[in-house]
């Protein structure tokens, strides 16, 4: 019997034993696991609300309307790259604009993966609902206590300097701070557009690979770990602890730096805006809350490398590159603890290893 038969029979088999249609069957074995984790944090975080008589207000947010802007903008976007990519690969092997038409409609266009799509679209948005939600109240469950430990950690490990201080001979200059700047800002773009590109992707096993690992990296380290590690980090060091700070001459020199181009950094707009919620209760809708220990910017940073290097090396090595940057500004923009950074690379990476265990135990294929 030929391979394409038993393929068939196998096919045929596996729908008629689960009663479902293949796509039917394809869309719930992609998205179980992932739907799970995230209804189960819903349910959680209501709970939690429930249990302190709703003195959190934990609630669930359904849409952004600016997120709804950039989806547009993501699939524009998306599909002309995927465009630019075939077009070349059109012209190495001589294949025909028709073929890129079926390639599309096969790979991106099947029900299952339109629906999957949305699926992980939909769940976006009430997840950083709660998430922000949580990481807003985090010095209602456990006050910011852990800044001098870690400001000492931080010197410990690093011969007895700040970490800051070190990178001060090296990146003082106005013109490579506007540029961390500028490269810790588009972190959040990049953030829901690699989640998009994933929820498209045609690589399934990667795809819920990424979305445990991500899902797993805002609830562990941006809530449990954020509540137990309460911290403020050092932009906000001389508000929370006694003392002159070891970084005022860090943010003086941000102050001045931003003000040399003639406007603040968008790193102290944002640092402002923040403590400014803290102060006044009134906390942003969308990400909210101050939180140091870990540092979510440079695990996110560092779950693109993971995923990069499992697509291709160059995509890898220009993740690489990004999430170097996202931990320099980390620290140099008065954000982090350099430890923020280290602890959060180690977490993920073990998240990364657990996610593929955990697929493994599900007998998911590799693909």
């Amino acid at each position: 019997m030929n391979q394409s038969g038993t393929n068939s029979e196998i096919a045929a088999s596996s729908v008629k034993k689960n009663h479902l249609p293949l796509w039917l069957n394809d869309l719930v074995y992609d998205n179980c696991i992932i739907g799970t984790i995230v209804i189960i944090y819903l349910i959680v975080g209501l709970i939690v609300d429930t249990i302190f008589d709703n003195e959190r207000n934990i609630n669930i947010r359904f849409g952004y309307n600016w997120f709804d802007d950039y989806l547009f903008y993501f699939l524009s976007f998306y599909f002309f790259i995927y465009l630019l990519v075939k077009m070349f690969y059109v012209k190495k092997y001589t294949k025909t604009i028709n073929w890129i038409a079926r390639d599309f409609s096969n790979n991106y266009l099947a029900i299952e993966r339109l629906i999957g799509f949305y699926l992980v679209y939909s769940l976006l948005n009430p997840f950083f609902s709660i998430f922000s939600s949580i990481k807003s109240h985090i010095p209602l469950f456990n006050y910011y206590y852990a800044d001098e430990m870690l400001m000492k950690i931080d010197q410990f490990i690093h011969f007895g300097y700040h970490p800051w201080e070190l990178l001060q001979p090296i990146l003082g200059l106005p013109i490579l701070t506007q540029f961390l700047d500028l490269s810790y800002s588009i972190w959040f773009y990049l953030l829901f557009g690699i989640c998009l590109w994933m929820a498209v992707s045609r690589f399934r096993r990667l795809r819920l690979q990424f979305f445990i690992s991500f899902f797993m990296i805002w609830i562990v380290l941006g809530n449990v770990m954020a509540i137990l590690l309460s911290s403020v980090g050092p932009c906000y060091y001389g508000m929370v602890v006694d003392g002159q700070s070891p970084y005022a001459d860090l943010m003086n020199y941000l102050n001045a730096a931003g003000y040399n181009q003639g406007t603040p950094l968008l790193a102290l707009q944002n640092q402002k805006l923040l403590w400014n919620s803290f102060l006044s209760g009134v906390h942003l809708e969308f990400g909210g809350g101050i939180s140091a220990m870990p540092s979510l910017h440079v695990a996110i940073a560092f779950l693109f490398v993971l995923l990069g290097m499992k697509i291709h090396k160059l995509l890898g090595v220009i993740f690489s590159y990004y999430a170097l940057l996202i931990f320099l500004g980390s620290v140099h923009l008065g954000w982090h603890y350099a430890v923020d950074g280290y602890v959060a690379i180690v977490a993920v990476f073990t998240l990364w290893k657990m996610s593929d265990k955990i697929l493994n135990f599900f007998g998911y294929p590799q693909s």
